[in-house]
């Protein structure tokens, strides 16, 4: 999702000023085709990585496990889900002109427009099951109890990961149940939806002190999945919000709030989570100090030589 906040903003910056201009239709349907691009590029990606993730555990030393891990085989995945990203996209803002995706700025997100009384191809032959396939791709490959029987850890992240299916059953199951007995005012003045907000803190937390070293490459895998597990859950949680939350009485604060937390969850993830961009910060961070330390030293050394010349200068003159 790293790439999704720069045609967001893009968008939301664009609609304004080129609203009245005679092209400004033009230009607000290509921001939004980029949007989208984006948008089914997250969901594809994080199909891809769930499925690497679990072939590499259960079965490393396989030949399908090399096929997906290798470096030709990851160039070929990057550029057929860039393919079908585009293609995605392009049926959806262009071919199915009838109800396309557009940026919406009220909500931080997307929005359709359609044609009066069309049905909505755009929703519910493309996007609701491209989330739809990833959600049930995600949670059946995390959430098997195969990838960690062997693990030492094995039977306490399963209950976790089944924990967090679990709450995305419900939430989506439920939440128009029970929205509508909680009252608009008390809710939308608050940061979205608490109880899921609170949820995945605590998931992120506790992974953060139950993170196990690196011993070995299926620890090391097994460290990734969990990373790639709670980017693809904040995905499916925003697409959920999306599609629910609008219709009930908080409106499309909670699915903006979830949204901000979508864009700015890989970020925080990688930068809390990864052992290899952690190692890499904390080695930037000892060569800057490094280098501010000796550049401190000549800078030392220099006025302390000056200082000296100055003092001996006026001796020699009176000789």
């Amino acid at each position: 999702m790293s790439e999704l906040p720069t045609s967001l903003w893009l968008g939301l910056l664009l609609h304004h000023p080129f609203a009245d201009h005679e092209h400004g239709m033009l230009i607000h349907s290509l921001v939004s085709y980029l949007f989208y691009t984006f948008w089914v590029h997250s969901c594809c990606s994080n199909t891809v990585l769930a499925f690497s993730r679990f072939v590499k555990i259960i079965c490393p030393a396989s030949r399908l496990s090399s096929l997906c891990t290798g470096r030709t085989s990851i160039c070929v995945q990057a550029l057929a889900v860039w393919l079908c990203s585009g293609l995605l996209a392009l049926t959806t803002q262009f071919l199915l002109s009838c109800c396309r995706v557009q940026i919406d700025h009220h909500s931080y997100g997307y929005s359709y427009v359609r044609d009066e009384d069309a049905f909505n191809y755009s929703k519910y032959y493309v996007n609701l099951p491209a989330n739809i396939i990833h959600t049930v791709i995600f949670c059946l490959f995390y959430a098997s109890h195969h990838p960690f029987a062997d693990h030492e850890h094995g039977m306490l992240i399963h209950s976790l990961v089944s924990y967090l299916f679990y709450t995305f059953w419900v939430h989506s199951c439920c939440s128009n149940t029970v929205l509508a007995f909680l009252g608009s005012k008390s809710i939308t003045t608050a940061t979205g939806t608490p109880i899921v907000q609170h949820i995945l803190v605590q998931i992120i937390v506790f992974l953060w002190r139950h993170r196990m070293p690196i011993g070995s490459a299926s620890r090391r895998e097994f460290e990734l999945a969990i990373q790639f597990l709670c980017i693809a859950a904040f995905f499916s949680l925003t697409w959920i919000s999306f599609n629910i939350l609008p219709t009930t009485r908080l409106r499309s604060l909670p699915a903006t709030v979830m949204l901000e937390f979508d864009c700015a969850a890989a970020a925080l993830i990688y930068l809390t989570m990864n052992r290899d961009i952690r190692r890499y910060l904390s080695k930037t961070d000892d060569r800057k100090n490094s280098q501010s330390g000796s550049n401190f030293r000549k800078t030392t050394i220099h006025t302390h030589c000056s200082s000296r010349r100055l003092r001996t200068a006026p001796a020699a003159v009176s000789l």
